[in-house]
């Protein structure tokens, strides 16, 4: 998609270049110049390289600029995307869609097939328009693959009559008729049948990712040479590199968001040895764009220099990078989301090993929205790949973002961690408040307590002299008095025994409650504080607590259980089988409540065979790529999900031999 052109910054950052950023594409000039040449002498090239590499820029800023410049081909860009189940357009009309994107022109074609939905008939109006040849680059061709292989097949048919095919037969056809009916009279002009049968001159050029080369043999029962003129594009040699930092920097263009500025000597060496690790690789054309985007964003004046101290800590503008795209989601619980997937789920911390997960297992595993993934594949921190059973798969963009952003997620847990250490002092703080604030009014409650008591004694030692002053008077009366005290007495005791039975018979209401509410600790206590009253124990409530004691251990053994299987499944892999051994385990503790172990198991069981014929489909492919160590680790792990599969052990084997 074009860029703006007013406030453009001289680096792209983490995205191609497009074509209109030309003037500011440095350091390809040889690979456009060899590409270009091999174009120009070749109908059909291959372009291919390691993803990350510049196979889009090389393209944009470099070859299609050329084409327009050289003005003999019109260059048309196709791009497949990945087959998704009822939301793509066939491969074919995706095709017919650039050729022809307003729809078919009224030319001399409709008097022989009105309106033909065919490659041949775009492919020749466009000729018959534009009077110039058409140069189709199929951009991450690997995609193409992924649509089902009867639409393929079609489109092939298609494009290779488009190609190959002079005048279709179907329209001779009809030429013939039209002579034999109008006394040999043709419904054309001498022109327009020199134009009907002049070739049109195309050339292709295909892109695809080295991983994925293989699949161009699945064209070349078609594309006979499909095979045979390629051009890898390598990563920059530090020459290169210092033209792609040094150059944009000195263009002096209005419409460019910062002024024409330059690095000091000892800047450009600070930068080269960090881009090559100190002279050890080549430099990868992501890093670079990445860095010096950042630093230009410091320039402030026209003909600055950057110095070293203006550079800062090199390390630390990738990790930064990092954290100022996930700054840009508003949401803060999608932002976690968007961290907990990079940071838990797409890298393999041990090893510091990138991990790829299917569309679907995110969807199950991670609480993200498809709209925050999208905009995390626009920022370039995520790839999206094809998977060849359609759909995509997604992971870190590059290798160069593992370790910084696994420093990233140990300042975000130390900070979470602080955070929390504060939120908790916070609220021993206030648990403090609260139990002195309730022990002055416990305190203040017992002191009216007492004042009351005294006041109530005092009321009741002056009746009492008043009763013994009226006994005086009166003996029948005192007699009376007494007998109502008796009385008296024997109702408290009798009410006494009452309020007994009902506070055992609440506690071990209570008790029930928390013990169905698996709230065992305070049941626990429940009970036990009524056994102490229950002397007769008329409720057997030794028995009711050692009963929930069990219930208690049973619980504690299967969230244990539980928690270390979740924390294994959650990494995916070869760390499911271990899930699954825990899972059964929590099962077996004879904790009633086991239904989320029992789903997690069958789920685990469910996909161990889909895992391994994943993890054995990869093997064969980088077998096939000649990356036998690659593939023998794919197969050993496939091994584990499914240990007796013979097939996988004789693929295991064979690759043994291979290495050897």
């Amino acid at each position: 998609m074009p860029q703006e052109t007013i406030n453009q910054y001289r680096y792209p950052g983490s995205r191609p270049f497009e074509t209109n950023e030309r003037s500011l594409f440095f350091g390809r000039e040889q690979d456009t110049e060899a590409f270009y040449r091999l174009v120009k002498l070749h109908p059909l090239v291959t372009l291919f390289s390691k993803s990350g590499i510049g196979k889009s820029s090389l393209l944009n800023a470099g070859i299609i600029p050329q084409v327009i410049k050289d003005g003999q081909y019109e260059p048309l860009r196709i791009r497949f995307e990945a087959f998704v189940e009822g939301k793509n357009l066939s491969p074919l009309d995706i095709f017919r869609k650039v050729i022809v994107p307003n729809g078919s022109a009224s030319t001399f074609l409709d008097k022989l097939i009105e309106n033909e939905p065919s490659l041949w008939h775009d492919i020749k109006e466009f000729q018959i328009e534009k009077n110039k040849g058409l140069l189709l680059i199929f951009d991450q061709c690997e995609e193409l693959f992924t649509y089902p292989p009867e639409t393929i097949q079609e489109f092939k048919r298609q494009l290779v009559e488009a190609l190959y095919t002079v005048v279709p037969d179907r329209y001779l056809n009809i030429l013939e008729k039209f002579l034999s009916e109008n006394n040999g009279s043709l419904p054309l002009t001498d022109e327009q049948m020199q134009q009907l049968q002049t070739p049109p001159s195309i050339k292709i050029i295909i892109s695809i990712r080295s991983d994925r080369k293989y699949f161009l043999s699945k064209l070349s029962d078609s594309l006979l040479d499909v095979e045979k003129i390629g051009y890898e594009l390598n990563p920059l040699e530090i020459d290169q590199a210092t033209l792609a930092i040094k150059h944009p920097a000195q263009i002096d263009d209005p419409t460019l968001a910062t002024p024409v500025f330059r690095y000091s000597e000892e800047a450009m060496q600070e930068l080269l040895r960090f881009l090559t690790k100190g002279g050890s690789q080549k430099v990868e054309p992501f890093q670079l764009q990445i860095l010096c985007n950042v630093l230009e964003k410091k320039v402030q004046k026209p003909g600055q220099v950057l110095q070293r101290g203006d550079l800062g800590d090199v390390e630390k503008i990738i990790e930064n990078y990092y954290e100022d795209q996930l700054a840009l989601i508003k949401d803060p619980k999608e932002r976690e989301a968007a961290r907990t997937l990079i940071e838990k789920g797409l890298i393999l911390e041990e090893g510091k090993i990138r991990l790829t997960l299917f569309e679907g297992q995110i969807a199950r595993d991670y609480p993200i929205k498809p709209d925050t993934i999208v905009q995390l594949v626009n920022s370039h921190l995520l790839r999206r790949e094809v998977s060849l059973k359609g759909g995509f798969m997604y992971e870190l963009s590059h290798d160069a973002w593992v370790d910084p952003v696994l420093r990233a997620k140990a300042r975000h847990e130390e900070a979470k961690q602080k955070a929390e250490e504060a939120r908790r002092r916070k609220e021993e703080k206030e648990e403090l408040e609260r139990q002195q604030k309730a022990r002055e009014e416990e305190i203040r409650l017992e002191r009216e307590a007492r004042e009351a008591e005294l006041t109530r004694q005092k009321e009741i030692a002056d009746r009492e002299r008043g009763l013994r002053l009226e006994a005086e008077r009166s003996r029948r009366r005192a007699l009376i008095y007494a007998r109502i005290a008796v009385a008296t007495s024997i109702l408290m005791l009798l009410l006494g025994v009452l309020a007994t039975d009902y506070y055992i018979w609440s506690l071990v209401s209570t008790g029930t409650r928390l013990e169905d509410s698996e709230k065992y600790d305070d049941a626990v206590k429940s009970f036990e504080t009524a056994r102490d009253f229950d002397l007769l124990d008329r409720y057997t409530l030794q028995i009711r607590i050692d009963s929930v004691k069990v219930k208690q251990k049973q619980q504690a053994d299967y969230n244990i259980l539980v928690s270390q299987a979740d924390s294994l499944n959650n990494l995916g892999g070869q760390y499911l089988l271990d899930a699954l051994d825990l899972y059964k385990k929590a099962i077996s503790t004879g904790y009633p409540k086991y239904e989320h172990a029992k789903a997690q198991s069958d789920a685990i069981q469910n996909q161990r065979f889909t895992i391994s014929r994943t993890l054995l489909s990869d093997g064969v492919a980088r077998f096939d790529a000649g990356n036998f160590s690659g593939a023998l680790q794919l197969y050993e792990i496939a091994d584990k999900f499914d240990q007796n599969n013979d097939y996988i052990r004789r693929k295991i084997e064979q690759t043994r031999m291979k290495m050897k």
